[in-house]
Protein backbone atom coordinates (compact mmCIF):
# COMPACT_ATOMS: atom_id res chain seq x y z
CA UNK A 1 0.00 0.00 0.00
CA UNK A 2 1.07 3.55 -0.51
CA UNK A 3 1.39 5.70 2.15
CA UNK A 4 0.14 9.38 0.71
CA UNK A 5 0.71 12.46 2.85
CA UNK A 6 -0.88 15.45 2.09
CA UNK A 7 -0.53 19.01 3.63
CA UNK A 8 -1.44 22.59 2.41
CA UNK A 9 0.95 25.36 1.23
CA UNK A 10 1.27 28.71 2.96
CA UNK A 11 -1.73 30.92 2.30
CA UNK A 12 -0.37 33.47 0.34
CA UNK A 13 -0.13 30.16 -1.99
CA UNK A 14 -3.43 28.92 -2.21
CA UNK A 15 -4.42 30.77 -5.22
CA UNK A 16 -1.53 28.53 -7.38
CA UNK A 17 -1.00 25.36 -5.36
CA UNK A 18 -3.58 23.04 -4.15
CA UNK A 19 -1.84 21.26 -2.31
CA UNK A 20 1.65 19.51 -1.43
CA UNK A 21 1.83 15.26 -1.74
CA UNK A 22 4.34 12.96 0.01
CA UNK A 23 4.19 9.43 -1.84
CA UNK A 24 6.16 6.23 -0.38
CA UNK A 25 6.03 2.94 -1.67
CA UNK A 26 7.64 -0.33 -2.26
CA UNK A 27 7.15 -2.41 -4.86
CA UNK A 28 9.14 -4.94 -3.43
CA UNK A 29 11.00 -6.60 -6.46
CA UNK A 30 8.36 -7.17 -8.41
CA UNK A 31 6.52 -5.40 -11.89
CA UNK A 32 3.96 -2.99 -10.78
CA UNK A 33 1.98 -2.00 -13.80
CA UNK A 34 0.12 1.93 -12.63
CA UNK A 35 -3.12 2.76 -14.88
CA UNK A 36 -2.76 6.64 -16.47
CA UNK A 37 -5.94 7.48 -15.98
CA UNK A 38 -8.03 10.75 -16.64
CA UNK A 39 -6.73 13.30 -13.92
CA UNK A 40 -8.15 17.11 -13.88
CA UNK A 41 -5.21 18.62 -13.09
CA UNK A 42 -1.24 19.34 -13.68
CA UNK A 43 1.27 18.21 -11.10
CA UNK A 44 5.03 18.89 -10.73
CA UNK A 45 7.05 15.30 -9.58
CA UNK A 46 10.19 15.14 -7.69
CA UNK A 47 11.66 11.72 -7.71
CA UNK A 48 13.62 12.10 -4.27
CA UNK A 49 13.92 8.29 -4.84
CA UNK A 50 13.46 5.79 -7.58
CA UNK A 51 12.00 6.94 -10.80
CA UNK A 52 9.67 4.94 -13.11
CA UNK A 53 11.08 2.69 -15.75
CA UNK A 54 8.67 4.02 -18.39
CA UNK A 55 4.89 4.82 -19.33
CA UNK A 56 3.62 3.47 -22.56
CA UNK A 57 -0.07 3.82 -24.31
CA UNK A 58 -0.82 1.15 -26.67
CA UNK A 59 -3.32 2.38 -28.67
CA UNK A 60 -1.58 6.09 -29.84
CA UNK A 61 1.88 4.25 -29.62
CA UNK A 62 2.77 7.29 -27.16
CA UNK A 63 5.98 5.81 -24.60
CA UNK A 64 8.47 8.12 -22.63
CA UNK A 65 11.51 6.54 -20.64
CA UNK A 66 11.26 7.41 -16.62
CA UNK A 67 14.47 9.30 -17.19
CA UNK A 68 13.56 11.93 -15.73
CA UNK A 69 14.10 12.82 -11.71
CA UNK A 70 11.80 16.55 -12.21
CA UNK A 71 8.71 15.59 -14.38
CA UNK A 72 6.25 17.94 -15.36
CA UNK A 73 2.61 15.86 -15.59
CA UNK A 74 0.04 17.85 -18.08
CA UNK A 75 -3.52 17.47 -17.07
CA UNK A 76 -4.83 14.04 -18.47
CA UNK A 77 -8.24 14.12 -20.17
CA UNK A 78 -7.96 10.41 -21.69
CA UNK A 79 -6.38 7.30 -20.45
CA UNK A 80 -3.21 7.51 -21.35
CA UNK A 81 -1.73 3.72 -20.99
CA UNK A 82 0.14 2.69 -18.54
CA UNK A 83 2.83 3.11 -16.29
CA UNK A 84 5.94 0.32 -15.14
CA UNK A 85 7.09 1.28 -11.88
CA UNK A 86 9.81 -1.43 -9.85
CA UNK A 87 11.75 -0.52 -6.87
CA UNK A 88 10.76 1.72 -3.77
CA UNK A 89 9.83 4.95 -4.44
CA UNK A 90 9.88 8.37 -2.37
CA UNK A 91 7.93 11.37 -4.76
CA UNK A 92 7.11 14.72 -3.86
CA UNK A 93 4.33 15.96 -5.54
CA UNK A 94 3.09 19.33 -6.08
CA UNK A 95 -0.94 19.57 -7.04
CA UNK A 96 -1.62 22.88 -8.79
CA UNK A 97 -4.94 24.75 -8.46
CA UNK A 98 -7.14 24.52 -12.00
CA UNK A 99 -4.85 27.29 -13.92
CA UNK A 100 -2.01 27.76 -11.06
CA UNK A 101 0.55 26.03 -13.37
CA UNK A 102 -0.50 28.74 -16.29
CA UNK A 103 0.03 31.76 -14.15
CA UNK A 104 3.10 30.83 -12.10
CA UNK A 105 4.98 30.18 -14.91
CA UNK A 106 3.35 32.37 -17.79
CA UNK A 107 2.69 29.99 -20.45
CA UNK A 108 1.20 29.78 -23.85
CA UNK A 109 -2.33 28.10 -23.81
CA UNK A 110 -1.92 24.90 -21.54
CA UNK A 111 -3.58 22.13 -23.59
CA UNK A 112 -0.01 21.88 -25.32
CA UNK A 113 0.67 20.22 -22.00
CA UNK A 114 -2.49 17.80 -21.83
CA UNK A 115 -2.18 13.79 -21.38
CA UNK A 116 2.18 13.80 -21.74
CA UNK A 117 4.79 14.00 -19.33
CA UNK A 118 7.87 16.62 -19.35
CA UNK A 119 11.29 16.69 -18.02
CA UNK A 120 10.75 20.30 -15.94
CA UNK A 121 14.20 21.27 -16.64
CA UNK A 122 12.78 23.80 -19.53
CA UNK A 123 10.07 25.50 -16.60
CA UNK A 124 12.83 24.93 -13.92
CA UNK A 125 16.12 25.16 -15.17
CA UNK A 126 18.86 24.56 -12.34
CA UNK A 127 16.59 25.66 -9.65
CA UNK A 128 14.69 22.25 -9.91
CA UNK A 129 17.94 20.71 -8.90
CA UNK A 130 17.99 22.56 -6.13
CA UNK A 131 14.90 22.26 -5.16
CA UNK A 132 15.19 18.74 -5.20
CA UNK A 133 18.35 18.47 -3.43
CA UNK A 134 16.86 20.49 -0.50
CA UNK A 135 13.82 18.39 -0.45
CA UNK A 136 15.60 15.51 -0.53
CA UNK A 137 17.41 16.80 3.08
CA UNK A 138 13.94 17.82 4.31
CA UNK A 139 13.47 15.27 7.61
CA UNK A 140 9.52 14.95 7.10
CA UNK A 141 6.92 16.63 4.88
CA UNK A 142 6.60 20.06 6.94
CA UNK A 143 10.06 20.68 6.64
CA UNK A 144 9.17 19.87 2.66
CA UNK A 145 6.21 22.38 2.71
CA UNK A 146 8.98 25.19 4.15
CA UNK A 147 11.54 24.56 1.26
CA UNK A 148 8.76 24.26 -1.23
CA UNK A 149 6.71 27.50 -0.21
CA UNK A 150 10.15 29.78 -0.29
CA UNK A 151 10.63 28.01 -4.14
CA UNK A 152 7.61 29.21 -5.57
CA UNK A 153 7.68 32.45 -3.47
CA UNK A 154 10.52 33.38 -5.34
CA UNK A 155 9.47 32.02 -8.34
CA UNK A 156 6.74 34.66 -7.80
CA UNK A 157 8.98 37.25 -7.19
CA UNK A 158 10.44 36.75 -10.29
CA UNK A 159 7.55 37.11 -13.13
CA UNK A 160 7.96 39.44 -15.43
CA UNK A 161 4.28 39.50 -16.55
CA UNK A 162 1.42 39.77 -14.50
CA UNK A 163 -2.53 38.03 -15.23
CA UNK A 164 -5.34 40.07 -15.53
CA UNK A 165 -8.31 38.81 -13.50
CA UNK A 166 -11.46 37.60 -15.55
CA UNK A 167 -12.54 35.26 -12.94
CA UNK A 168 -11.35 31.86 -14.07
CA UNK A 169 -9.28 31.39 -11.17
CA UNK A 170 -12.29 31.24 -8.75
CA UNK A 171 -14.48 29.44 -10.87
CA UNK A 172 -12.01 26.96 -11.57
CA UNK A 173 -11.61 26.50 -7.73
CA UNK A 174 -15.29 26.39 -7.05
CA UNK A 175 -15.82 23.83 -9.44
CA UNK A 176 -13.04 21.66 -7.43
CA UNK A 177 -14.37 22.23 -4.69
CA UNK A 178 -17.73 20.98 -6.00
CA UNK A 179 -16.64 17.89 -7.16
CA UNK A 180 -17.39 19.05 -11.03
CA UNK A 181 -21.16 19.21 -10.00
CA UNK A 182 -21.87 22.13 -11.19
CA UNK A 183 -24.13 24.35 -13.86
CA UNK A 184 -21.32 25.45 -16.36
CA UNK A 185 -23.80 28.23 -17.73
CA UNK A 186 -24.07 30.01 -14.53
CA UNK A 187 -20.50 30.70 -14.30
CA UNK A 188 -20.26 31.63 -17.79
CA UNK A 189 -22.64 34.21 -17.13
CA UNK A 190 -21.34 35.42 -13.60
CA UNK A 191 -17.84 35.78 -15.79
CA UNK A 192 -20.02 37.95 -18.25
CA UNK A 193 -18.44 35.99 -21.14
CA UNK A 194 -20.06 34.32 -23.82
CA UNK A 195 -20.27 30.13 -23.36
CA UNK A 196 -17.92 30.53 -26.37
CA UNK A 197 -15.47 33.06 -25.04
CA UNK A 198 -15.71 31.15 -21.74
CA UNK A 199 -14.89 27.97 -22.88
CA UNK A 200 -11.79 29.37 -24.52
CA UNK A 201 -10.66 31.27 -21.43
CA UNK A 202 -10.91 28.34 -19.48
CA UNK A 203 -9.46 26.11 -21.95
CA UNK A 204 -6.66 28.33 -22.41
CA UNK A 205 -5.78 28.37 -18.24
CA UNK A 206 -6.73 25.56 -17.21
CA UNK A 207 -6.32 22.86 -20.17
CA UNK A 208 -9.23 21.50 -20.90
CA UNK A 209 -12.89 22.90 -21.79
CA UNK A 210 -14.65 23.34 -18.77
CA UNK A 211 -17.49 20.15 -19.30
CA UNK A 212 -14.58 18.24 -19.84
CA UNK A 213 -12.87 19.16 -17.09
CA UNK A 214 -16.16 19.09 -14.40
CA UNK A 215 -16.98 15.16 -15.83
CA UNK A 216 -13.13 14.29 -14.63
CA UNK A 217 -13.07 15.43 -11.34
CA UNK A 218 -16.49 13.87 -10.73
CA UNK A 219 -14.75 10.71 -12.22
CA UNK A 220 -12.07 11.05 -10.04
CA UNK A 221 -13.85 11.31 -7.17
CA UNK A 222 -15.71 8.23 -8.35
CA UNK A 223 -12.63 6.29 -8.17
CA UNK A 224 -11.45 7.61 -4.80
CA UNK A 225 -14.95 6.43 -3.33
CA UNK A 226 -14.66 3.03 -4.70
CA UNK A 227 -11.14 2.39 -3.77
CA UNK A 228 -12.18 3.43 -0.10
CA UNK A 229 -15.31 1.60 -0.21
CA UNK A 230 -14.73 -1.71 -2.45
CA UNK A 231 -17.96 -3.23 -1.34
CA UNK A 232 -20.51 -0.76 -3.08
CA UNK A 233 -22.28 -1.22 -6.01
CA UNK A 234 -21.81 0.74 -9.09
CA UNK A 235 -25.53 1.59 -9.45
CA UNK A 236 -25.45 3.09 -6.01
CA UNK A 237 -22.20 4.98 -6.68
CA UNK A 238 -23.63 6.46 -10.05
CA UNK A 239 -26.53 7.72 -7.64
CA UNK A 240 -23.90 8.84 -5.44
CA UNK A 241 -22.71 11.14 -7.69
CA UNK A 242 -25.89 12.32 -9.40
CA UNK A 243 -25.40 10.29 -12.69
CA UNK A 244 -28.02 10.16 -14.75
CA UNK A 245 -27.63 6.43 -15.14
CA UNK A 246 -25.31 3.45 -14.33
CA UNK A 247 -24.23 3.27 -18.55
CA UNK A 248 -23.80 7.11 -17.93
CA UNK A 249 -21.16 6.18 -15.55
CA UNK A 250 -19.69 3.46 -17.68
CA UNK A 251 -19.38 5.67 -20.78
CA UNK A 252 -17.49 8.27 -18.34
CA UNK A 253 -15.15 4.98 -16.99
CA UNK A 254 -14.43 4.04 -20.97
CA UNK A 255 -13.91 7.26 -21.76
CA UNK A 256 -11.68 8.12 -18.52
CA UNK A 257 -10.25 4.65 -17.69
CA UNK A 258 -9.56 2.69 -21.22
CA UNK A 259 -12.99 0.48 -19.70
CA UNK A 260 -15.69 -0.50 -17.85
CA UNK A 261 -15.42 0.32 -14.45
CA UNK A 262 -15.86 -3.30 -13.14
CA UNK A 263 -12.68 -4.18 -15.65
CA UNK A 264 -10.86 -1.64 -14.91
CA UNK A 265 -11.30 -2.42 -11.18
CA UNK A 266 -10.68 -6.60 -11.92
CA UNK A 267 -7.97 -6.12 -14.24
CA UNK A 268 -5.72 -2.85 -13.76
CA UNK A 269 -7.12 -0.77 -10.63
CA UNK A 270 -5.51 2.23 -8.68
CA UNK A 271 -3.40 0.87 -5.86
CA UNK A 272 -4.38 1.82 -2.49
CA UNK A 273 -3.33 4.89 -0.58
CA UNK A 274 -3.65 5.13 2.84
CA UNK A 275 -4.35 9.10 3.34
CA UNK A 276 -2.63 10.63 5.90
CA UNK A 277 -3.77 14.64 6.64
CA UNK A 278 -1.40 16.97 8.30
CA UNK A 279 -3.19 19.40 10.80
CA UNK A 280 -2.47 22.75 8.16
CA UNK A 281 -4.87 21.24 5.50
CA UNK A 282 -8.12 22.28 7.33
CA UNK A 283 -6.85 25.81 7.79
CA UNK A 284 -8.82 28.25 5.65
CA UNK A 285 -8.26 28.47 1.99
CA UNK A 286 -8.09 32.17 0.46
CA UNK A 287 -8.26 32.13 -3.61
Amino acid sequence: MIEHLRILPAPDLAAYIYYYRLRTFSTHGMDLLVPWYAIPETELILFLQGRPIWCKDEATGYYVEGDHDIAVLGLSDRFNGMMLLNGSYLQFEIIFMPNGFHRLFSLPPLPELANRIFNADAYLGTTGKLLREELQEAPNISAMRLVADKFFRSRLSKRTTGHGYDGIAKISSNMLQLNGMVNISYYAREANMSMRNFERRFSQQVGTTPKLFCRMLRFNKVIQYKLSNPSSVWSDIASRFHYHDTMHLVRDFKDFAGSAPALFFNTTPPPRENYIYYKSCKQKRVI
